[in-house]
């Protein structure tokens, strides 16, 4: 794979945040942690009203809130990982965190499911496996890699690969272009991490697949144009994916 070993040998100064609860593993200096281990400050206080009304506008406060209280309400630390579905997909590790012994789904992914669980609706752990014999996870660890949605975020979606069947990285950039959207964030993103992003803000929704087009889907199905106004799906794909 291009790029394999640069993009995924982040085992620096002695640390190794293999199975490390989420609350260690996101105070951890970002260039030792997985790609998928991140906390966004900004984008969770916009996400959360209930964060807003304790931490204001205060970002410095976010993670500890985040950590104390928000985790335990379902939040989503990052755009990156979707707590919601990871918990639905998974109601044996669902009852888990009820019984108390993880904080949230995200802590049970820190410790044992970025191994190959789902973290996303729009990441298949399981098909990136299968589409590319690199990606087993003897090979991830001999490259200091953690688990397949490491290696996707750091360089995989730069590559051309598939991830899911409903995202092309070069068909979604492609589309970016026609739309007359910068390139800036993408590029430094990556198509994957620019699309997530994408889901809450005012964009326009883009087709990130040949296999999917959101404008017909919204105008055919009223019950996808009725979840989207009231807020319950992010957009037309997020509907066809989980209903």
């Amino acid at each position: 794979a291009v790029g394999f070993v640069v993009h995924c040998r982040i085992l620096l100064n002695g640390f190794n945040t293999l199975s490390k609860p989420a609350a260690e593993l996101l105070r951890i200096p970002e260039l030792a942690r997985p790609a998928w281990a991140i906390f966004d400050a900004s984008w969770y206080l916009s996400t959360y009203g209930e964060a807003r009304t304790c931490c204001g506008h205060e970002t410095a406060l976010a993670l500890d809130y985040y950590l104390r209280a928000g985790c335990r309400l379902g939040h989503s630390p990052s755009p990156l990982f979707d707590e919601r579905f990871y918990l639905e997909q998974n109601l044996d590790i669902a009852a888990l965190v009820r019984a108390g012994q993880y904080r949230s789904g995200f802590d049970h992914y820190c410790q044992h499911g970025y191994r190959g669980l789902s973290p996303h609706w729009l990441f298949d752990d399981t098909l990136y496996g299968r589409l590319y014999e690199d990606m087993s996870l003897e090979n991830l660890d001999l490259h200091g890699c953690f688990g397949r949605y490491d290696h996707w975020l750091k360089s995989g979606q730069r590559e051309a690969r598939i991830g899911h069947f409903m995202f092309d990285p070069q068909y979604y950039r492609a589309r970016v272009i026609e739309a007359g959207i910068a390139l800036d964030d993408l590029e430094q993103r990556g198509p994957f991490v620019h699309y997530l992003y994408s889901l809450y803000r005012l964009d326009p929704e883009l087709p990130p697949s040949p296999y999917f087009a959101p404008d017909w889907y919204t105008a055919a199905h009223e019950t996808a144009r009725d979840a989207i106004a009231a807020g319950r799906v992010r957009n037309a794909l997020h509907h066809y994916q989980l209903h």
